[in-house]
């Protein structure tokens, strides 16, 4: 008897870790994203809201039905552009422009199924962002006259980022996916800081 209940216990255990483990699966998967940077502070020579958008690729494992890691890779397609206000005038020649040179967030997904083939899912981790600057502005010379000069360089903001999706399952290794994301502020510096949104539809295979 004692055999039969341990062969039982057993049994039962391995099918337990079968069934756990039946929904563990690496995925690939393609996204775009609309992204949008706004404060509710005005700021001189500065835009109130920036608008981003952005292709990439992301890769995860899945645990089980309910959690699952992955990590997201994009880059800018088209981004911020205006010309410059230098003392109330538009000087001629001159222009701003960011653009997000690349994006890398890891993130933890919990999901819960709610609808046949939905689910919500919650995401939190960490996302870094490089943003390139680049145009042609003015300064006085020697002379106290304007003069026009380029530049260009990149900023990072990185920190946790935070949000909620809905992922509807297509076939069994299909899924369609769209969440919308907090990320680290964008930071303008001289204490000054913007939200930053993003909104993010993609698809992903399982294998």
């Amino acid at each position: 008897m004692k055999r039969f209940i341990s062969l039982t216990c057993m049994v039962l255990a391995s099918s337990y870790v079968s069934s756990a483990c039946a929904d563990d699966t690496w995925y690939l998967g393609a996204l775009y994203s609309v992204q949008k940077i706004s404060s509710g502070v005005n700021v001189q020579n500065l835009p109130s809201k920036i608008d981003l958008e952005s292709v990439g690729l992301l890769a995860g494992y899945k645990f089980n039905q309910y959690f699952s890691l992955e990590a997201r890779l994009a880059k800018g397609t088209s981004g911020y552009s205006d010309t410059f206000v230098y003392l109330e005038q538009i000087a001629p020649e001159t222009y701003h422009n960011e653009d997000l040179d690349s994006q890398f967030s890891l993130l933890v997904k919990a999901s819960y199924p709610i609808y046949q083939s939905f689910s919500l899912y919650g995401i939190a981790g960490y996302t870094e962002s490089r943003i390139k600057k680049t145009g042609v502005s003015v300064k006085r010379d020697y002379f106290n006259k304007l003069e026009n000069f380029s530049y260009s360089h990149s900023t990072k903001d990185s920190g946790i980022s935070y949000g909620v999706g809905l992922n509807y399952q297509l076939t069994e290794e299909f899924n369609i996916f769209v969440d919308y994301q907090i990320l680290p502020d964008y930071d303008l510096g001289v204490d000054l800081s913007r939200d930053w949104g993003n909104t993010t539809l993609g698809v992903s295979y399982s294998f």
